[in-house]
């Protein structure tokens, strides 16, 4: 598992508790994390380092 600041923008994540799917969108911006939940299809705000619960998925294709 893996805090979001850890992740590129564009990388498709899950939130290991969840499931939720998230693409990120900015990284790190002053300490929180923009992700855009894809199910509901708004980004979100989270804190980049202390949220270690999100894992990238690897082999997806670039859809939205």
């Amino acid at each position: 598992m893996m805090n979001p600041c850890a992740f590129n923008a564009g990388d498709i994540i899950e939130d290991f508790y969840t499931k939720d799917h998230y693409k990120v969108v900015e990284p790190d911006k002053h300490g929180m994390t923009t992700l855009c939940n894809l199910s509901t299809r708004k980004n979100e705000d989270w804190n980049a380092e202390n949220n270690f619960r999100f894992k990238k998925l690897e082999g997806q294709l670039e859809i939205f």
